[in-house]
């Protein structure tokens, strides 16, 4: 939000702003949560012989004994394993969703504009109990039964 605002101080819908500050806000989330993603890989991808050559333990349970685990084996730069990747993958991701999400923010604005509400199907309570059996009336009955 802080670099849409920033590009687009009129709040105007610009698919170009949006798809930037998307991609700018996945790049920065990936980044921030690299660490925990690093610490999650290590407790799926466990192995019992890896884990007891590294540790007295036999598996790793656990966040925090996951990233001391990271700490002690590859220190601050552990933190960072694999994180152009993950940037890679979610950059693109996040601008897509960010400019879809905006788009049907824009359209769903442009439709109340325009219009108050959608028009619903009215249902006339002499069409539901006229029926014998239990089963909802057709939308053809909706439209032709008169009261």
């Amino acid at each position: 939000e802080a670099v849409r605002h920033h590009l687009n101080p009129s709040g105007d819908y610009n698919p170009v702003v949006h798809m930037f500050a998307g991609a700018i806000a996945g790049t920065v989330a990936s980044a921030v949560t690299n660490p925990l993603d690093v610490a999650k890989t290590l407790l799926n991808t466990q192995e019992k012989q890896v884990v007891e050559s590294l540790t007295s333990r036999t598996y790793l349970s656990g966040m925090g004994v996951a990233l001391t685990m990271i700490y002690k084996e590859r220190g601050m730069a552990g933190f960072a394993y694999g994180m152009r990747a993950r940037v890679v993958y979610q950059m693109p991701s996040t601008a897509i969703c960010w400019s879809i999400y905006e788009l049907f923010k824009h359209l769903l604005k442009t439709k109340e504009a325009t219009s108050s509400a959608l028009p619903l199907p009215v249902v006339s309570p002499a069409a539901i109990s006229s029926r014998t059996d239990n089963s909802a009336p057709s939308i053809t009955e909706h439209r032709t039964h008169k009261n």
